[in-house]
């Protein structure tokens, strides 16, 4: 597997664009229109976002809080503070504080590789919870 691909119901497709295009450096790779919605395809680092906004607004939103399914999307940002401040003065909600990921039993990926990384959440502009992180624990 080469590509992850996921897909995103936005309210409003060219302010979800201009959010994620801006804030993260998503290009636009495609696009295209049904009888039921309108799409665009973004890229970044490999993967695509796929933005989807419906011809009728549906009527249930992905519920917040501990529950089975998708719950956010992780963008890794070179410079957390840099990304908070730019979220910041596009008008996204931050959901708490920068805070310190370290696991507690972890394995480091090399031995005594610090494996912890920083990370807040933001709402883009339909609610979607968005984990913002710079570093990552995971190998790459």
């Amino acid at each position: 597997m080469s590509t992850m691909e996921v897909a995103l119901v936005v309210n409003d497709l060219s302010r979800s664009e201009k959010f994620y295009r801006e804030l993260f450096g998503f290009d636009r790779v495609g696009e295209f229109t049904t009888a039921i919605n309108s799409a665009v395809a973004l890229s970044r680092d490999g993967s695509v976002l796929k933005l989807i906004q419906y011809q009728e607004s549906p009527d249930q939103h992905n519920p917040p809080g501990r529950a089975y399914g998708l719950r956010f999307l992780t963008l890794e940002v070179p410079d957390l503070e840099h990304a908070v401040t730019r979220c910041r003065e596009f008008g996204a909600t931050i959901d708490g504080v920068p805070a310190r990921f370290q696991p507690v039993n972890s394995t480091p990926r090399q031995s005594g590789e610090d494996v912890s990384c920083w990370y807040v959440f933001v709402l883009d502009p339909d609610g979607n919870r968005i984990e913002v992180r710079a570093g990552s624990p995971w190998a790459h």
